[in-house]
């Protein structure tokens, strides 16, 4: 597929020069028509530069710090350990001393906060309501003026650094990362272990605080951080929280950091070409062809790579994926750029096989070169470039309104790449067709400079890695054998899904509103200009009474849906470049279809794939390898961590009918095309409809498209002949389930009940998720540090609500971490008192009234609506409404039932052992429905 570009960027705009004390200043630069604020940057007098959003919209508030410091500058003593300090600094500052002062203050106010170290950066981010933005960015500043960086949490937090490398030990992405950098340059900064745990942090704990100190001395000074600041508050407003906090940062006494380091050369001489063999712990296969290539991530006009990138990974007729499709050798494929350091980069095509592609690598790896020659000799031509600047345009004309979270993080962290005058649109520049470097590009794929990394359960290698274990086998190539490309190889024609028509022709906005209600079809629709985009999203569920009436129509169902889409990725790849969305997955209603894009050219879309779906030929060889692509994510899916495992395992205790991974892996045996074609017959031979139209479209428009859907499908259902699932609840109390799993890690669910769903139930529920997720993390994680996935909150099973606590630990088992669950939640009580219930109310009712800022969210949140049957009667407003009028003593009372109900438990023990054992009784019941709320007419 074409290389993703960043969803978010910045431009900066309206700067006000004279008003703002500053050694340097952004110029005025374009932005995107669509993006609603406004953005100036400044540098503090002590070096740092700050980039304010002010979006006069926005209903959330956040803030970003970037430093320019990373895993690159780890001593060599102590690996890991700028991951550590990252952990480090949240936990106390001078002024807020207590290790969870901040998670309590991000708690009452409805923040959610994060940080991620990678090679050469360090982010920090948090959000909360606007009003609280003050009080966080005085809180949040003190992790860069002045942190505890206490000596008694280090030993703590070097175990919570052990856990998340734990939890990652089992994970085959981590495991060809450890196994390539060992063929790397020993010199290169990529060549290192960044993640640390208690081998490369250990020692005296003393000792590493000082080691902590010392870094953060180092490396986090003014001259090296960014800040953002992104919210509804004035520009003026913005610019003085950030002098008055984030002056006080220490100035560089060294020479600012150098944007574009040097690094030495990714691979020595001579160890290319190269082939690594390094074994999977999925029953999955996959090879990646990796080139060195140099690329500067700071040129913004130069998109070379990524258009040479667009034509490998094309999916048309011809392309190598759709021939590797035909043959049975694959089932997707990627390709794009890497970037390790500043000026190179990996340009890398990747490939997901079949265990028959595995077999024929050569031929594969010959393929790929015969498209490269394909692309030198009549593939740079100027109007397919020009073809990807058009939709690049496109985007960026039309570009959805960012969440202020992600906004904070990219302006952020991408300052320092682009200049920032061009911080907003750089992603999407592609303006220069530059031949010499597109030559030398391709120059550079050639088998000379190939890494080829195949990855698959059937390796058993001679070396193991140092870091993740993951064994290994690498050979020198001094020739790759000969091999025979596949036939009918070509490039793309040019797109005939480009939208030409971009003209606004909606209603301004209108409230959703049945557009045809007939028994046997029910179609909503909603046209809104609100989002400034001719863009429009379609949802059509096609329902049927056999879509999950076993296990086996439950895979059937599955299967149909995989191969509808699947059979069309070759004919709408195209429309998916051209900036369609589209999909279709199943569920236990049957099929839903779903589309977002350019109004333009939909129906069409819509008509082929309708055809596909009624008449498309379903090959024998396209199932074996469809049937075969599912049950090895079956089967896979027990190398997932130990809490994934449980939640999986909770899905088919809680909802019913719902079928176990067991029940899918036998009902998958022995499906054949024949099977699918005569279920799709009855799929198609007995629907219901349901469907919604939002966005850019005029009723008229919506009601012609809906005809001839009709006209094609020929539904012949009411909505009561379709089988609804419904959630249930125990009973009565049982002992804890335990569930074998692959992961090296224990795991505890405690899955809170009430046997109620109505309105009320569910508001108070979800009052009680949201305080007990802070004392419930900073107890057990923070205080106890029993592991690194330590979290509670509300979790619904359909419209049912609950609470869901979750710990995952490599050091305790199941046992202990219940009794500590048990323990902390019988000591808790939530608030008693009209004035500490309060935040937590405002909160909530602050996020069910917070406008949808996209056409997707919009879109979901009716869809949503509509599968509850309560689209039209708004929904979010009687929930507010709900939340606002909860008291000190319902909230008690309903966390006093849930204590005193049964619950379900559920323990994750590592075993070798496939299947676990039966379930205990809890006397699960179905949940009586909530009382009925009829749709809008």
């Amino acid at each position: 597929m074409t290389p993703s570009r960043l969803a978010l960027c910045l431009l900066l705009t309206g700067l006000n020069l004279a008003s703002l004390p500053m050694t340097a200043a952004a110029s005025i630069i374009k932005k995107s028509p669509n993006d609603p604020a406004t953005y100036q940057a400044m540098t503090l007098d002590n070096g740092l530069t700050v980039i304010t959003a002010h979006d006069p919209g926005a209903e959330r508030a956040a803030v970003a710090v970037n430093v320019e410091t990373g895993s690159e500058d780890d001593p060599a003593a102590y690996p890991g350990l700028a991951h550590l300090t990252e952990h480090m600094l949240f936990l106390g500052t001078r002024d807020y001393p207590a290790p969870g002062a901040f998670d309590t203050f991000m708690s009452r106010h409805h923040g959610q906060h994060n940080a991620y170290t990678t090679l050469r950066n360090t982010n920090y981010h948090a959000s909360v309501s606007p009003k609280a933005l003050p009080a966080l960015i005085e809180r949040f500043s003190g992790f860069f003026t002045a942190p505890t960086l206490d000596s008694h949490y280090v030993d703590r937090e070097r175990h919570a650094v052990n856990a998340e490398f734990s939890m990652r030990l089992d994970n085959d992405a981590d495991g060809r990362r450890d196994a390539m950098i060992q063929v790397m340059n020993p010199d290169s900064p990529v060549h290192r272990f960044t993640v640390g745990n208690l081998e490369t942090l250990g020692g005296d704990p003393d000792r590493l605080a000082q080691a902590v100190r010392t870094f953060y001395q180092t490396h986090y000074h003014a001259g090296k951080m960014t800040v953002a600041l992104v919210g509804p508050q004035s520009q003026t407003e913005l610019q003085s929280m950030a002098r008055a906090h984030f002056s006080r940062v220490r100035a560089s006494d060294t020479a600012l950091p150098d944007h574009e380091r040097t690094s030495p050369a990714l691979f020595e001489p001579e160890t290319l070409p190269r082939t690594l063999n390094v074994h999977s712990r999925r029953d999955q296969r996959s090879v990646s062809f990796m080139f060195p290539i140099a690329h500067n991530e700071r040129d913004i006009h130069n998109k070379s790579a990524d258009f040479i990138a667009g034509l490998i990974g094309d999916e048309g007729p011809g392309s190598l994926l759709a021939r590797l499709k035909a043959m049975g050798w694959a089932n997707g494929l990627t390709a794009g750029v890497n970037q390790l350091t500043g000026r190179q980069a990996l340009f890398t095509v990747g490939i997901q096989l079949t265990p028959e592609g595995a077999r024929h690598l050569d031929r594969i790896q010959a393929s790929l070169f015969d498209v490269v020659t394909h692309i030198r000799a009549g593939g740079l031509l100027r109007w397919r470039y020009q073809e990807q600047e058009q939709l690049a345009r496109q985007q960026f004309r039309f570009e959805d309104v960012p969440d202020t979270d992600n906004l904070a993080i990219y302006l952020s962290s991408h300052a320092h790449q682009y200049p920032l005058t061009d911080l907003r649109r750089a992603p999407y520049v592609m303006d220069q067709f530059n031949a010499p470097e597109l030559r030398a590009i391709l120059s550079a794929l050639r088998p000379a400079r190939l890494l080829r990394l195949y990855s698959g359960p059937d390796i058993q290698g001679q070396k193991t890695s140092p870091w993740f274990k993951a064994s290994y086998t690498t050979h020198a190539v001094t020739a790759w054998p000969d091999a025979e490309p596949l036939d009918g190889l070509r490039l793309p024609s040019p797109n005939p899904y480009i939208a030409r028509n971009l003209t606004p022709e909606g209603p301004e906005r209108q409230p959703p509103a049945r557009l045809v209600d007939l028994p046997e079809m029910d179609i909503w629709y909603q046209g809104t200009r609100q989002f400034h985009s001719p863009r429009t999203a379609w949802r059509l569920s096609l329902q049927t009474p056999r879509a999950n009436a076993s296990a086996r129509e439950q895979i059937l169902t599955s299967l149909l849906a995989r191969w509808w889409i699947d059979s069309l990725s070759s004919t709408l790849y195209h429309a998916a470049t051209a900036g369609q969305q589209i999909g279709a997955y199943s569920h236990p209603r049957g099929i839903t279809l779903s589309l977002t894009g350019w109004r333009d050219r939909q129906p069409l879309i819509i008509k082929r794939m309708l055809t596909q779906l009624k008449t498309g030929a379903i090959q024998a060889d396209d199932v074996e390898r469809l049937t075969t692509e599912l049950r090895q994510s079956l089967i896979s899916q027990r190398q997932n961590p130990a809490w994934q495992r449980l939640a999986a395992a909770l899905h088919p205790l809680t909802v019913m009918p719902a079928f176990t991974e067991q029940q899918q892996q036998q009902a998958l045996k022995g499906i054949t095309a024949s099977d699918l074609r005569a279920f799709r017959a009855r799929f198609i031979n007995h629907l219901h409809l349901e469907g919604m139209i939002t966005g850019d479209i005029t009723q008229d428009h919506a009601l012609q498209a809906v005809e001839a859907i009709k006209q094609q499908l020929h539904p012949n259902l009411t909505d009561t002949a379709i089988d609804t699932p419904a959630p249930q609840y125990p009973t009565r109390q049982a002992p804890a389930w335990t569930i074998p799993v692959d992961d090296g890690n224990h795991a505890v669910i405690r899955y809170l009940q009430w046997p109620s769903r109505d309105e009320r139930t569910r508001a108070v529920a979800a009052v009680l998720g949201q305080w007990i997720a802070s004392p419930f993390y900073n107890q057990l994680r923070t205080e106890q540090q029993l592991g690194y996935v330590v979290r509670a909150g509300y979790q619904s099973i359909l419209d049912a609500p609950g609470i869901m606590m979750t710990v995952q630990s490599p050091t305790h088992d199941g046992d202990d971490l219940s009794q500590r669950i048990q323990t902390l939640i019988q000591a808790l009580h939530p608030p008693a008192t009209t004035e500490a219930l309060a935040p937590y109310q405002k909160n909530l009712v602050r996020e069910l009234l917070k406008k949808p800022r996209t056409l997707d969210e919009l879109t979901s949140r009716h869809w949503q609506a509509l599968g509850m049957n309560t689209l039209g009667t708004h929904p979010r407003q009687r929930m507010a409404d709900a939340v606002r009028a909860l008291t000190p003593d319902d909230v008690q009372a309903a966390w006093k039932q849930a204590l005193e109900s049964p619950s379900i438990t559920l323990h994750a023990r590592p075993s070798d052992k496939a299947v676990p054992p039966p379930a205990p009784d809890w006397g699960l019941r179905p949940l009586p429905p909530a009382p009925a709320m009829k749709n809008a007419p």
